[in-house]
């Protein structure tokens, strides 16, 4: 039986006298993952990027954290249709800014570690729906269009217009010009394209 390593950072399973030589001295994770629950929230992990950012100080190449994010975790635990962009794949996909500054990193312990690099979430795709959208990378100005912009491929519907009538508003499906919302766990859209690029530029 395979044995993996993963990070698991939780709320008392990460600290940095260990995990820096760790790293040092060619001990690598398998996997990086949160333990997420509402003390290592709360604390020192915070959140999947966070927890990225830290190895990714840490000295692993950005390459190697996605790696170890994404695609080595959905071999794990045996769900390989997961964690790549090849072509037929669930369209899940995360656009990550790489922010160039001075930053501060806390471990289970209180520890800080000081970083100048740090993962920020721009753009998060679920089945093919924008369903975060940091600073409207998606959208169009509001100055090329008027009124209502269109909520295509967006993981939200704007609420009905107020209807002058005595009884209760009841919109109808069929003439309703808005997609409809795929049923949960079914799958709305997939790769079509594997063009990833990951360079020098801001954007992963």
């Amino acid at each position: 039986m395979a044995s993996f390593f993963d990070v698991g950072h939780g709320g008392g399973s990460f600290v940095f006298n260990q995990a820096v030589p760790a790293v040092q001295q060619g001990f690598l994770p398998d996997s990086i993952s949160t333990d997420l629950h509402i003390a290592s929230m709360n604390a020192g992990m915070k959140d999947m990027l966070n927890v990225m950012s830290k190895i990714l100080n840490l000295g692993m190449p950005l390459e190697d954290v996605v790696l170890r994010s994404t695609w080595n975790p959905a071999k794990e635990i045996r769900h390989e249709e997961l964690g790549h962009l090849s072509v037929g794949a669930p369209a899940d996909i995360s656009v990550l800014r790489l922010e160039k500054g001075n930053f501060g990193f806390v471990d289970s312990l209180g520890g800080r570690l000081e970083g100048h690099q740090k993962l920020a979430c721009e753009l998060t795709v679920q089945n093919g729906l924008i369903v975060w959208d940091l600073n409207g990378i998606a959208r169009e100005d509001w100055q090329k269009k008027n009124g209502l912009h269109s909520p295509s491929r967006m993981g939200w519907h704007p609420p009905p217009q107020a209807v002058e009538s005595p009884e209760p508003f009841a919109p109808s499906m069929e003439k309703s010009s808005l997609p409809p919302r795929p049923a949960r766990g079914a799958q709305c859209c997939s790769v079509e394209r594997s063009d990833v690029v990951m360079g020098d530029g801001q954007m992963i």
